[in-house]
């Protein structure tokens, strides 16, 4: 029997005992792991240094992947297939000022990227359309609520939003828990001006932070290809009671 190959991974981690450095660099990092499964070692292929925690990656056809900074995020890059970063951009000098929230989407045919974001100033969330060239923001919808998450490209090239609902300072921290209003959002990013929005859908529980989410799909025993799609969504209880925290469920699907 055939030894496994060895498995390549972009992912982000956290240098053990790394410094910041005088370019603003920090101990986190993203890069590209190589997993030698028969040997069980994990060698380091390509890495570099960014000035805050990573938090969503996106894998791109040609191998390489998109990094994106956690909420309040300034910051998004490109690397290949080996880790080496070939484009990176902070947003400070973007306007409307926004801040990224950790995930990004791309268009079916690759040439728009789609990332959530805030507004620091209000609090509301946006939806930052980019020109996957050079990343940079060339247009933008309303995410229709507060700490946009994750987002996904639906079969039909809609997105799905989930929205924590969480209100927040401009530095990211929890405020005003009494004011959550979670929920998805299902847009359509080439609509025209006004009519992006497709529909918004709420949980009985203002308290479940809506943070990641996954397609899935509900086998149908007549016809496999035409079984719906269903949503697995990862919830966050914010709830101030601990008991109540306890049992509030982590994981739900959306039909």
């Amino acid at each position: 029997m055939a030894a496994a190959s060895p498995t390549r991974l972009a992912t982000a981690w956290r240098a053990a005992g790394a410094t910041s450095a005088p370019d603003g660099a920090t101990a986190d990092r993203v890069g590209v792991l190589e997993i030698d499964w028969a040997a069980a070692r994990i060698r380091i292929v390509g890495e570099a240094a960014v000035p805050s925690r990573a938090h969503g990656l996106l894998a791109r056809p040609d191998g390489g992947f998109l990094a994106v900074a956690n909420r309040p995020g300034r910051w998004l890059l490109q690397a290949d297939a080996e880790g080496r970063v070939r484009r990176r951009v902070d947003i400070d000098d973007e306007r409307p000022r926004r801040t990224f929230n950790g995930h990004v989407e791309a268009s079916r045919d690759g040439d728009w990227l789609y990332t959530t974001e805030t507004d620091p100033a209000s609090g509301d969330s946006w939806i930052g359309v980019r020109d996957a060239r050079h990343l940079g923001r060339v247009g933008e919808l309303p995410a229709g609520g507060r700490d946009a998450h994750q987002l996904l490209r639906a079969d039909d090239d809609t997105l799905v939003v989930a929205l924590g609902g969480i209100v927040r300072d401009a530095e990211g921290r929890r405020v005003e828990p009494e004011r959550m209003a979670p929920g998805l959002v299902r847009l359509a990013p080439q609509a025209a001006a006004g009519a992006q929005h497709l529909g918004h859908w709420q949980l009985d529980d203002p308290r479940l932070s809506l943070r990641h989410i996954a397609w899935a799909r509900r086998p149908s025993p007549v016809d496999t290809a035409a079984a719906r799609p269903l949503l697995g969504i990862a919830l966050q209880a914010e709830h101030d009671n601990d008991d109540a925290r306890r049992r509030a469920p982590t994981l739900a699907l959306w039909d």
